[in-house]
């Protein structure tokens, strides 16, 4: 609403009644209680009114008396006076403007540098990074553009439960939105002591272990976010085509041909060649080389032809599966250009039954050779089949191991500030103000810690407020502790409170001192896992 020219954003009445010529303590509270809820950026105006009736001349006295208070005590609580702007006409009344760019995180980043982890692997093959907590982070090969042989070091400083969230200060927001968290990481990459990043393309992968990821059904509900680190805190930005996934579902694995029952059948394909009668002419020594060169081309000249007639008998061809003798040099040569294949030489009795025997041996023997070559063969074959059924078996069984060991994969596509998030989706919401009895500014932390979900996320102040910490759209119903500490060297002053959201709340907390190792051991016996 318009009011002076400025949209006013909240309405604070105060009573101005002749009963109640001034201020009171618990007016002033909620009148400073409006301006600390009051979002930065906006107005608020404060209203005097009387509810008794009475002289209206003591009334307007009155609203101008507190109109000047009320100012005076805003400045007292670090207002800036430019802020507020007072009118008295028709009647006493005051806007103040909340300036923008004054908010302060409760909150400091410190990422523990004695918990870091630390890789190395070679670029060419990728590697696996086991992690402290059971969960592994993949990276695939040439992952990085540093050189194939390259060897790149990992560091990892990984942040999975809530008392990791307040230790390093990483809170689980996203531009105002609560956060839902199964771990945080920060990962850096060194390549000969400069930081790389992945090359284009590549994903690495986080894989939650079972004992770190409880619902495991829900996978798909989360994504993977990036934080950028900004006035104290780490805000989130979701990355909509990064969700994690569940791989507990068989049909996930990798496929693997089914095999026929039975005996597996090796087939082998044999080519037999012809051996030429001259060259088994030769093998029994019944001719020599130059002879058996001329018969395979077919000239024989008369001279020779009747030079082996001689020697070993007439030349006979063979005519319908019959040998039939060759009378004459001319029906050679009439032959041998109709029919040169069919020509044989002629065996007397003496060497055909030596030829038959030698021949009918010489084959058992190459039956022979031919069987143990099979058998050696199907053997083999069959050794092969049995090693790569032997390793498709380990290959699979070492799959379904990592499946179950590790059954949350979240792909990443760059490194730094990484958080597996899905949004809480509360929409019954309210603002909460956290009030110390003691603070210092320099180190403080004010958190809001959820008993039955993984997300803290942290309230904010301005140097105004004194003590007095925002929490803006918690949901409403849920039971969180309030935890607040602040820090000088190895002294703590801490206080926390566990409660449900309500609407408006207005908690109060009184810090007590501890050391560093006390506080240590608070938070890991206080906040719930």
């Amino acid at each position: 609403m318009l009011t002076y020219g400025k949209y006013v954003s909240q309405y604070i009445n105060v009573d101005c009644s002749v009963e109640n010529p001034g201020l009171n303590l618990y007016e002033k509270e909620h009148i400073w209680y409006a301006y600390v809820k009051l979002s930065e950026g906006n107005w608020i105006h404060y209203s005097f009114s009387d509810t008794t009736g009475d002289n209206q001349s003591i009334i307007n006295r009155n609203s101008k008396m507190l109109c000047k208070e009320l100012s005076s005590y805003l400045i007292d609580k670090g207002v800036d006076s430019d802020r507020i702007i007072m009118k008295f006409t028709p009647f006493a009344s005051l806007v103040v403007y909340k300036e923008s760019g004054k908010n302060i995180q409760a909150n400091y980043i410190n990422k523990q540098d004695e918990n870091i982890q630390f890789f190395t692997i070679n670029n060419q093959r990728g590697g696996s990074c086991l992690t402290k907590a059971g969960n592994k982070i993949d990276f695939p090969p040439e992952a990085f553009p540093c050189g194939k042989d390259a060897m790149v070091e990992i560091e990892v400083h990984e942040i999975l439960s809530k008392a990791d969230f307040v230790r390093t200060g990483y809170t689980s927001t996203s531009n105002g939105r609560i956060l839902e968290s199964r771990g945080m990481y920060h990962i850096k990459a060194l390549h000969e002591g400069k930081e790389v990043a992945l090359r284009i393309g590549k994903s690495a992968e986080i894989k939650f272990a079972k004992n770190n990821f409880p619902t495991i059904n829900e996978a798909p509900m989360f994504n993977t976010f990036y934080g950028q680190e900004k006035k104290g805190i780490i805000n989130w930005q979701v990355s909509a085509h990064e969700k994690a996934t569940s791989n507990m579902n068989l049909d996930n694995l990798p496929h693997v041909s089914k095999q026929k029952k039975g005996r597996t059948k090796l087939t082998r394909k044999v080519i037999y060649t012809e051996i030429t009668y001259v060259e088994l002419c030769k093998k029994i020594h019944l001719i020599n080389v130059g002879v058996s060169k001329n018969m395979k081309s077919c000239k024989l000249s008369k001279t020779t032809y009747k030079k082996l007639v001689a020697e070993h008998g007439k030349l006979n061809h063979l005519s319908k599966g019959k040998p039939v003798d060759i009378n004459s040099y001319s029906e050679y040569i009439s032959i041998s250009k109709d029919k040169p294949n069919s020509i044989l030489l002629g065996l007397n009795q003496e060497q055909k039954y030596n030829y038959d025997k030698n021949a009918a041996a010489d084959r058992q023997i190459k039956i022979a050779a031919a069987e143990k070559r099979r058998k050696r063969y199907l053997e083999q074959q069959r050794a092969i089949v049995e090693e790569r059924a032997k390793e498709e078996a380990d290959r699979k069984a070492s799959v379904a191991l990592e499946l179950k060991n590790f059954p949350v994969t979240m792909k990443i596509s760059k490194l730094g500030n990484i958080n597996c998030d899905r949004f809480n989706n509360n929409v019954r919401k309210t603002d909460v103000i956290v009030q110390l009895d003691d603070y210092d500014y320099k180190e403080i932390k004010v958190y809001a810690i959820f008993n039955n979900m993984k997300s803290v996320i942290n309230g904010y102040y301005r140097q105004e407020h004194k003590g007095m910490i925002k929490f803006d759209g918690l949901p409403k119903g849920k039971k969180v502790t309030y935890l607040a500490a602040t820090f000088k060297g190895d002294e703590v002053k801490l206080a926390y409170l566990t409660k449900r959201i309500r609407k408006d709340d207005h908690i109060k907390l009184s810090l007590s001192t501890y050391t560093r190792d006390n506080y240590e051991r608070i938070l890991d016996d206080l906040i719930p896992k």
